[in-house]
């Protein structure tokens, strides 16, 4: 079993996400002894936001080579891979942060995750079944009661 970990709290070792998401991992490790584990800190790695060389990129449009394409392609190359994809973010503002955001802006490529069919958008990415979890304020407060069960 390959994990995908993305990791997007500003909180670091304190964070609530990430003590929700390492219990997740050493659960499934538990559970599936030859698990690999590929952990992104998106706030400590913080992947480029969206540029025009990137927009070419996303959208098939003709490019040469780049650090975007070539990141794009290892991320998407990563995602293709793994059997489970642990998304732990919070919400701030009431969105996702700006650096998941980012991830999804690498991975989203038209022709290679994603087509359009008859005008409407279809996924062409989908290695298997993917269970997320996040820390939604219901989990924070089992957490803070000193009774976590995520599963």
């Amino acid at each position: 079993m390959n994990i995908l970990s993305l990791q997007s709290s500003i909180g670091g070792a304190a964070s609530v996400t990430r003590t929700l998401t390492g219990a997740y991992i050493a659960r499934l490790q538990t559970i599936h002894c030859a698990a690999t584990v590929v952990e992104h800190d998106l706030l400590a790695e913080a992947f480029p936001h969206l540029s025009s060389d990137m927009v070419a990129v996303s959208f098939g449009m003709p490019h040469g080579p780049s650090a975007a394409a070539q990141l794009s392609d290892q991320l998407i190359a990563e995602l293709e891979q793994c059997d489970v994809l642990l998304l732990g973010t919070p919400m701030y503002n009431f969105g996702i942060p700006s650096t998941l955001k980012a991830w999804f802006d690498y991975v989203i490529r038209a022709g290679r995750t994603f087509q359009y069919v008859d005008g409407a958008r279809r996924v062409c990415c989908r290695p298997g079944k993917r269970p997320s979890c996040s820390s939604p304020v219901a989990a924070c407060t089992r957490l803070n009661r000193g009774s976590m069960s995520i599963f």
